[in-house]
């Protein structure tokens, strides 16, 4: 275990000693011992020794805790080591001084060379300055050893008295001048700190003021899509000018701009999750093949429109390759890459290949990359670009849109399958994203699986089933209620808690309820304490909006939900968690 510096708290045990490597042991040990033995040494002389006042040794060893003690709460750089030691000899040498070498008690400065590791910092100097420190001990030795008086015994007290009165005005004043120092240098690391904190803090708002407004923009982009479709339908069908392909047409635009608003939904979702630590992977069985071919798909047409040259390559090898990965994050990485360098690029090309870089019979490495001939990332951008919130600008790119979320969450993705994005990139030349990811191989599905796997089992399941969906948005109980009928199951409606909880009364064989958490009269969390109330084997389904973060998911968990559908919802997700439940 590495030690930028030593805690005094390592003493109170918070700091495992089992967590040590064996230098820190040894060290932790005799330094230990050292503190100790000092100590005792200085205790017994208090006592023994009726000539030095007890006053005096609790002053000192209590002066020498105080110094450590300010010394490993203050910023651990070298010269607090430097301090804390110099103060510390310096309080053994007023001691030596006082009270004589007699006493022997010039032997507690020897503890210091034990401190030593722990004091200093671990890095490239490290036996620079343990050097450094050490030369200090000794220099206070050599003071307590040559200036400490051999004071004789017949005129102890009066020589004693006299030495007192001055070295306690000298060591005041020292100790003054030392501690000043101290809390100036502390003051203005706390100051510089705050300056810096401020700083960044003003610099990732500016960010998300801009993100929120590109996200505003995209949103309301596609909203006018929405609302101007949605119009033409209206008029063309009040003049029967609609007809099937107009029709076909509309909706396919209308599919479009709500996919469109959903991924800009889904990334705020996924970069809520990377930073409240909820963000998960979920691998299964995955034709590659059919897998990237799906991604590149939508992105011809793109690239085409900008007269852009899209290049598609895949090893033959993936072809009929099977392996366990999280499909719909993987999706969403290469998508993200391929739709940046769509948008990046004016002219020239767009490349993406997947070949296979190391085989054996259990797993396989993929490399996978994403080439362009866009306006490329400066040298110093190229790290930041990874980072939330973070857009790659110039002169010539200031309309392009985007939320800046893209790369932060296909780094993650990564990093949770155990690899990392790189990228090669230099202004006006292009940039060149490109990671290998280990796969692990696994053998192919029969048709008759597949399908099995996919929604046959999961909607036929619903059949004659009997569902209480509670959702006081009509157009969300619409969807939901037509979709759950179109697969033979039998749905009640309630548009408040109050109707929900009067239903699960009236009807005790409900299969499931999908309950909405946020109602008019009473509210979803009400509504399952009340129903759960009548019977505990009621399944419930927390069917929401809101973002599923950890004060949510542990609010429903202590009501009893039996699990969460988040809105909006695709249709396969809400096949799986029925049929999840259902089945038990």
């Amino acid at each position: 275990m590495k030690f930028k510096s030593l805690n005094i708290n390592l003493l109170l045990t918070r700091t495992p000693y089992k967590e040590l490597s064996r230098a820190d042991q040894l060290t932790f040990i005799t330094y230990s011992i050292g503190l100790l033995t000092g100590l005792l040494i200085y205790i017994l002389n208090a006592i023994l020794h009726y000539e030095t006042p007890k006053s005096v040794a609790i002053f000192v060893v209590s002066l020498f805790f105080i110094a450590a003690q300010l010394y490993f709460n203050f910023k651990k750089q070298f010269l607090s080591s430097v301090i804390f030691i110099t103060c510390a000899s310096a309080t053994t040498l007023y001691l030596c001084y006082n009270v004589g070498l007699t006493t022997s008690y010039f032997m507690y400065s020897y503890v210091l060379l034990c401190a030593i590791p722990f004091l200093n910092k671990r890095n490239k100097n490290y036996l620079q300055n343990s050097i450094i420190l050490a030369l200090i001990v000794l220099l206070f030795t050599i003071l307590i050893i040559v200036f400490s008086p051999q004071y004789n015994t017949g005129n102890l007290a009066v020589e004693h008295a006299n030495n007192k009165l001055f070295t306690n005005s000298i060591l005041s004043f020292t100790l003054f001048i030392i501690f000043s120092f101290i809390l100036v240098v502390v003051s203005s690391n706390v100051i510089l700190a705050l300056i810096k904190a401020k700083k960044n803090a003003e610099i990732q708002m500016d960010k998300k003021t801009r993100v929120l407004s590109n996200l505003g923009h995209e949103l309301r982009t596609q909203l006018s899509s929405v609302h101007g479709i949605t119009q033409l339908i209206l008029d063309q069908n009040k003049k029967n000018e609609l007809d099937a392909n107009t029709f076909s047409e509309h909706t396919e635009t209308l599919e479009l701009s709500s996919k469109q608003m959903l991924f800009l939904v889904n990334d705020i979702l996924d970069i809520h999750k990377i930073e409240s630590g909820n963000f998960t992977l979920n691998s299964k069985p995955e034709n590659l093949n059919n897998l990237l071919n799906k991604v590149v798909t939508p992105f011809k047409n793109k690239a085409l429109e900008k007269k852009l040259v899209f290049e598609f390559s895949i090893d033959p090898v993936l072809k009929n390759f099977y392996v366990n990965t999280d499909a719909s994050r993987l999706t969403q990485v290469l998508q993200n890459l391929i739709s940046n360098a769509i948008k990046y690029t004016d002219k020239g090309y767009v490349k993406f290949s997947a070949k296979i870089e190391l085989q054996t019979i259990d797993f396989a490495a993929v490399l996978f990359s994403v080439k362009d001939s866009g306006i490329g990332i400066a040298k110093e951008n190229l790290k930041k670009v990874f980072h939330s919130f973070h857009q790659i600008r110039d002169k010539n790119s200031l309309n392009i849109g985007g939320t800046g979320l893209g790369l932060a969450i296909s780094k993650t993705i990564i990093e949770k399958m155990n690899s990392q994005i790189n990228v090669i990139s230099s202004p006006k030349e292009g940039s060149d994203f490109y990671f290998v990811l280990k796969l692990n191989k696994v053998q192919a599905l029969t048709e008759t699986e597949n399908q099995i796997s996919n929604t046959q089992i999961t909607t036929s399941i619903l059949k004659g089933k009997k569902i209480l969906i509670a959702e006081d948005n009509k157009i969300s109980m619409l969807y939901a209620s037509k979709l759950l009928e179109k697969n033979g199951a039998k749905v009640l409606k309630a548009y408040n808690g109050i109707e929900a909880v009067q239903i699960a009364k009236d009807h005790p064989d409900l299969s499931i309820i999908l309950m909405d958490l946020e109602m008019p009269g009473m509210n979803g969390f009400t509504a399952v304490k009340h129903i759960k109330k009548l019977d505990e084997k009621f399944k419930i389904i927390a069917f929401t909006a809101n973002i599923p973060d950890d004060n949510l998911i542990e609010k429903i968990s202590a009501l009893n939900f039996d699990g969460i559908l988040t809105k909006p919802f695709k249709n396969e997700d809400m096949f799986l968690i029925l049929h999840e439940h259902l089945s038990k």
